[in-house]
């Protein structure tokens, strides 16, 4: 069975672990803010953390679960996916204070709302990892009946693009911050994480071409995270 076309595009992954290692980093930045001593230690390990959990820690949860003990590769081994991590990481510790600086970063992107691009961003990697669960899941469950491998997607996919977010969060409650897991959200994650699973699912069981899987599929997918959430 030929790779869906997004598996065939690693610098696809990377984007993603770079946006992945922002968003982790920018969650550890406001989440820490008055829990830890800014540039300390202690603030520095939970940054890392976050950035690293949010980037691969769903990855590891898949291949733990679907994956046979011989054949269990992870993408944190790889210098690059680790670097593109850390890339997206360094730039949450940057950008956040020129948005809320007032304004460098808004006067050279030409924005006026920094929050619009986060959740563009967000919304584009959520995108990007429900086609690469969605793909990688049909590719390790070849064989099996469609419902069976139907279930096995939107259950696995779910894991594979938010395993590691809500490790992340559980961890945060657990050193006293106050807030809930994110990523059970219904309306905002859950929902549209599922009907976009089901969506591209069925776009690559009816084995589209590769321009219509990238070029509709994905930003299809935007669209859910973007636009059932406001409808709900």
């Amino acid at each position: 069975m030929e790779p869906p076309a997004i598996l065939r595009h690693p610098i696809i992954g990377r984007l993603s672990l770079v946006l992945s290692g922002y968003q982790g980093g920018r969650y550890a930045l406001f989440k820490a803010a008055g829990l830890l001593s800014e540039w300390s230690i202690a603030w520095w390990a939970a940054v890392f953390t976050a950035a690293l959990l949010t980037s691969f820690g769903g990855g590891i949860y898949y291949g733990l679960l679907m994956k046979p003990r011989s054949s269990r590769k992870y993408a944190f081994t790889d210098l690059h996916n680790t670097s593109c991590a850390l890339l997206g990481m360094v730039a949450s510790l940057l950008l956040p204070r020129q948005c809320v600086s007032g304004s460098q970063f808004e006067a050279f992107m030409q924005i006026k709302y920094c929050d619009d691009i986060f959740n563009a961003c967000d919304c584009g990697n959520c995108a990007i990892l429900i086609a690469m669960g969605t793909s990688t899941v049909l590719m390790d469950t070849t064989g099996k009946r469609w419902f069976t491998q139907m279930l096995y997607t939107v259950v696995a996919t779910y894991i594979f693009c938010f395993g590691g977010g809500i490790t992340r969060d559980v961890l945060a409650v657990a050193a006293g911050a106050t807030m809930q897991i994110g990523n059970f959200d219904l309306p905002s994650v859950v929902l549209p994480a599922t009907l976009g699973t089901l969506c591209h699912y069925a776009l690559l069981k009816a084995k589209c071409p590769a321009l219509l899987q990238l070029g509709i599929g994905v930003p299809g997918l935007y669209s859910v995270f973007h636009i059932l959430p406001k409808l709900v």
